[in-house]
């Protein structure tokens, strides 16, 4: 059939598309000296040449795991390259340019989904037949599978590094297995004891390929386990970011939550896997859910110190003020977690400067944790410098505790109130002295005595600095 079509388009593009060939044939019988080489073939017919070599590769393919989408991308200049291309048939070479940028790509696709289809179907109607005999035994061709995948569990207790050869011949191994009790009659959706299924198991191979061949037979995307995982969770948190697409593509809820609440989102934020979250976001997922801590995704970002994720949420309209389950918004997090980037975005994108969570403490009252330029940044925002939480410490107060003289001598430039006291009747100048005295305590328990001189030193400077400004308020 392929020979009869071809010999139709030949002689279609000959005598319609395209007279100079017919005239190069006239030109070379009068002249038998000059003979037709490929270079004048017409340009449609060097296309359609190209095509039909790319589908013969297709059609020569029997191993489904020849031809999944993954292998082909990566494969496909050993594809491509099955069209023998003379350097000097400069014809030739521009029309293999053309069909390279105008066709290859959608016919790889088109002609690899025909293949799969077909492949897939194969395998179906095998496991009907097996099926169907009176002698098949589900219950047992279904441990075995079970067997197999805890298996699977094996790569990822291996080092990466030292034993990467094995692991790759161990999934390669493993992933066969799987198909192969699949087309004997086990059932793609079969869990073991922890209620994973095979597709959710197959994810730790890291091979598209599997996943996309267990879908095709019939794997459910959104089975969860014991604990409410499901196969996009897994493949978020590991950052498999192909496999997270295609998951989706087949119609995995991307919102799907696990025993805790969290969401495919969240386990991918909280791995710091930019590319899978950036990914999810686009495809819809839902950016403000909480799980059961309360958390975000974007205070899952501020917390783990994910600032370039933390920005990209903020993006996709991440709620600035959310509160986890004791209080904290993303921005006393960021503040905590010393995340300086974040922190500015957050300000950018309105987030409440003076927000207490429910120990009382704000943003400023973690200052001893970042730079000075940032908390300028706060006060200039409206930060209160001489916020108190349920303790009744103030910035400066901690800033004592945690010896940071620069910004000590930044908050008394700016205002803070010396005077104020905390829940026990402590000012900042008896919080000094308390300090100085266990820098005292601990220089003979010291194993480094020039890092307590240099504290002793600061808290010296700090008491001197409180006590210059008691006598100017008394004065």
């Amino acid at each position: 059939m392929k020979i009869k079509y071809l010999i139709t388009l030949i002689i279609s593009i000959f005598l319609n598309s395209n007279i100079n060939p017919m005239e190069m044939y006239q030109n070379s019988y009068e002249n038998p000296n000059k003979t037709l080489s490929i270079k004048d073939l017409p340009f449609e017919l060097i296309i359609i040449f190209f095509g039909f070599t790319i589908q013969d590769h297709f059609n020569d393919q029997e191993d489904i795991f020849n031809i999944t989408e993954d292998n082909i991308n990566s494969h496909i200049k050993s594809i491509v390259f099955k069209v023998t291309i003379r350097a000097t048939c400069q014809k030739f070479y521009n029309a293999f340019k053309t069909y390279q940028e105008k066709y290859l790509i959608n016919e790889l696709s088109v002609y690899r989904k025909k293949r799969f289809v077909y492949l897939i179907d194969k395998i179906k109607f095998n496991i009907n037949k097996i099926n169907s005999q009176e002698h098949f035994n589900q219950e047992l061709i279904d441990l075995k599978l079970t067997t197999l995948l805890d298996e699977i569990d094996v790569p990822k207790t291996l080092s990466q590094v030292i034993y990467q050869d094995t692991i790759l011949n161990l999934k390669s191994r493993l992933k066969k297995e799987v198909i192969e009790l699949i087309k004997l009659g086990a059932n793609p959706n079969t869990k073991d004891k922890e209620g994973s299924t095979t597709l959710m198991q197959a994810i730790y191979l890291e091979d598209i390929s599997i996943i996309e061949v267990l879908i095709a037979l019939g794997a459910n995307v959104n089975s969860q386990n014991n604990y409410n995982n499901n196969a996009l969770r897994i493949a978020s948190y590991y950052n498999y970011a192909n496999i997270v697409n295609l998951l989706l593509a087949k119609g995995a809820d991307i919102n799907i939550k696990d025993i805790n609440n969290s969401t495919a989102l969240m386990a991918a934020v909280k791995l710091g896997q930019y590319d899978t979250v950036k990914l999810l976001l686009e495809q819809g997922a839902n950016v403000n859910t909480q799980d059961s801590n309360q958390d975000t995704a974007l205070i899952l970002a501020a917390w783990c110190r994910h600032n370039n994720i933390g920005e990209l949420l903020l993006e996709y309209k991440a709620n600035v003020n959310t509160r986890d389950k004791t209080g904290n918004t993303p921005l006393i997090l960021a503040t905590r977690k010393s995340c300086s980037g974040l922190i500015k975005s957050l300000l950018e994108k309105g987030a409440d400067i003076n927000a207490q969570n429910d120990y009382g403490d704000s943003a400023l009252i973690y200052a001893y944790k970042i730079c000075p330029d940032i908390v300028n940044l706060l006060l200039d925002k409206g930060a209160n410098i001489n916020i108190q939480n349920n303790e009744g410490y103030t910035p400066l107060m901690y800033i004592i505790i945690n010896n940071n003289l620069d910004i000590f001598k930044l908050l008394l430039t700016r205002g803070a109130n010396i005077l104020l006291k905390n829940n026990e009747g402590e000012t900042a100048l008896d919080i000094a002295k308390k300090r100085h005295q266990e820098i005292l305590n601990n220089i003979k328990k010291s194993n480094n005595q020039y890092i307590v001189k240099i504290l002793l030193n600061e808290i010296n400077i700090v008491i001197k600095s409180i006590e210059d400004q008691i006598n100017e308020i008394n004065n």
